[in-house]
């Protein structure tokens, strides 16, 4: 936890591109499977549902500090985020607990779910307030953010790709491509993922979406326009259609698998070949007229 508590504090305090990605970059390079899988999921905003609501965090945080509840509003409005107001002022109370030094894995996959056997709000309290007095400052504000599932980092997903990339000299877009849909955040995931040779990916696997750029009207002058079709841009669910394995797969945007929310166009899609995928808009028709 500590390890990708620096990671998040050092990307966090910078706004050099160059700088976040080389950070990006060491951890990668010397975090362990279990754990950098962990973290590339947080990085990635794979997040979990919320577990716990930054009210009741707002909650118990009242009830075991001598803040009023209006200062604690004056002290969030100045912040703009719950999550952080508590760390930093829990920096002044003292919370009988014994310091935690346990892996990210340990946190995401044994700790943190405990959230879920509570079934007392006297015990949820106790279980919060341990967390936070076993804790630093910032430890205790990533906690706060991954409970609430509000986790955001200083890097895009993009930039967390291309360190991960340099980090084991592999490809932009074929780490793209195998990030692409949910994953099991496991050391053998992550093995897989940065290995050099080709992974056998699901054959449900989707494409990273090609969203539409504008025209360089300058250059376009120059195209012999017999070489170009056009068509409306119509406004409908964007998808990505992919026949593979002899079956249909229809992803979102937001890399979910949607199939079954589309029985007509699987059952008239199946006598696609095999490898075709479409990346595109699925629009509602009512005669000729969308």
């Amino acid at each position: 936890m500590k390890h990708f508590t620096q990671l998040f504090k050092a990307v966090d305090a910078t706004t050099s591109t160059s700088a976040k990605v080389q950070a990006l970059q060491a951890y990668f390079q010397t975090e362990q499977p279990e754990n950098a899988v962990w973290a590339l999921y947080l990085l990635l905003g794979k997040t979990r549902r919320r577990l716990v609501t930054s009210r009741v965090l707002r909650d118990v945080f009242l009830q075991i500090s001598d803040i009023p509840e209006w200062l604690f509003q004056d002290c969030y409005a100045h912040v703009g985020d719950s999550a952080e107001a508590i760390a930093l002022l829990l920096k002044n109370i003292s919370l009988e607990a014994e310091p935690l030094d346990l892996s990210l894995q340990v946190w995401m996959e044994q700790i943190i779910p405990a959230v879920k056997e509570v079934k007392t709000d006297d015990e949820l309290r106790e279980l919060i307030v341990s967390w936070w007095g076993s804790l630093e400052a910032f430890e205790v504000f990533v906690l706060n953010k991954v409970l609430t599932g509000a986790f955001r980092f200083g890097a895009s997903s993009k930039l967390v790709i291309r360190a991960l990339a340099q980090a084991y000299d592999l490809s932009e877009a074929v780490l793209t491509h195998r990030l692409m849909g949910d994953f099991a955040p496991t050391a053998e995931f992550f093995q897989q993922l940065v290995s050099p040779e080709v992974a056998e990916t699901a054959p449900s696997q989707p494409y990273p979406f090609f969203l539409a750029a504008p025209i360089d009207a300058e250059k376009f002058r120059l195209e012999n326009l017999a070489r170009w079709q056009a068509e409306w841009k119509w406004d409908g669910i964007r998808a990505q259609i992919i026949k593979r394995a002899a079956a249909v797969f229809i992803w979102s945007r937001g890399e979910d698998l949607v199939t079954h929310q589309f029985p007509e166009l699987e059952s008239c899609l199946e006598n696609l070949a095999d490898g075709s995928v479409f990346d595109g808009e699925i629009v509602c028709w009512d005669g000729d007229r969308p």
